[in-house]
């Protein structure tokens, strides 16, 4: 697990958008970059989606996502 970092161009300032991501997915390079973000902007969502990430704003929908599409994908 790694954060989501942004540089900001008008600061000249790195950012963590997150400390819960996983850049190269859940199954490494199996799976696609997810992160969590909860209580965060709707800038920040953007943000960490352009950067190709698939974003949850809950732990509810991150643990639904984990059950339904990647335990799934490892029993078939």
């Amino acid at each position: 697990m790694a954060g989501i970092v942004h540089f900001n161009p008008e600061s000249g300032i790195q950012q963590v958008v997150s400390s819960r991501a996983w850049p190269n997915g859940l199954q490494e390079e199996l799976s696609e970059p997810v992160a969590v973000l909860l209580n965060e902007s709707a800038e920040t969502l953007a943000l960490a989606s352009r950067a190709g990430f698939r974003c949850f704003t809950s732990d509810g929908d991150f643990r639904k996502y984990v059950l339904e599409e990647i335990l799934k994908e490892e029993e078939g």
